[in-house]
């Protein structure tokens, strides 16, 4: 270009820190120093995802995976489906655990790794209770899904309470400052009134 400056621009995927510092350092040793390199922090899952979106994609997962497997299909084709229903960081991960069943890494320890990739607590529960009734037998799974989806649901109404309140606390002083606006509105003209 004009300037004398060589621009490449690549796409990757990184999923943490320790591979944006591993980029970087291959970028350097690559291309030299006096680099300039841009990683868009969007793209980057840092392990620790918000619980209030991931409760509400959990509860999804869980119910659809509760009513597919109900209907009779097994728990790995399940996962696949709803793995493609989803764009959110819940969703890619079953994706990335179906890629890894597909290349020959065990489904139980497909399971393992996208509990411990999601690093959520109730995500890692759900993960554990769902390998140890997939060893159990699939008429056990089929109830711990149905239970573990009542739950998930009551979690989502709590959650979705919580949020109300928190709204409703914020609506408090503008809805005060609306209030006195009143009141001066109402009692200025009653006290000029008096006063003339």
């Amino acid at each position: 270009n004009k300037y004398g400056v060589t621009v490449k621009t690549y796409q990757i995927n990184i999923r943490n820190e320790e591979e944006v510092i591993a980029f970087r350092a291959w970028a350097e040793q690559e291309m030299g120093t006096g680099l300039a390199v841009l990683v868009n922090n969007a793209g980057i899952y840092t392990n620790q995802p918000t619980e209030t979106m991931n409760t509400k994609d959990f509860c999804d997962v869980v119910s659809k995976m509760a009513l597919l497997i109900n209907a009779g299909m097994i728990t790995r084709e399940a996962w696949e489906e709803i793995g493609a229903t989803g764009n959110s960081v819940l969703y890619e991960e079953m994706r990335n655990a179906a890629v890894d069943m597909r290349n020959g890494k065990s489904e139980i320890d497909a399971y393992i790794g996208f509990g411990n990739r999601c690093g959520v607590p109730f995500v890692k529960k759900f993960i554990s209770m769902l390998v140890q009734n997939l060893e159990k037998g699939n008429k056990e799974l089929v109830d711990f899904l149905k239970n573990e989806s009542a739950v998930c649901w009551e979690e989502k109404k709590h959650i979705v309470k919580r949020q109300g309140e928190a709204a409703a606390n914020k609506l408090m002083i503008p809805l005060g400052m609306i209030l006195v606006g009143i009141f001066v509105m109402i009692l200025v003209p009653i006290v000029s009134n008096i006063g003339a």
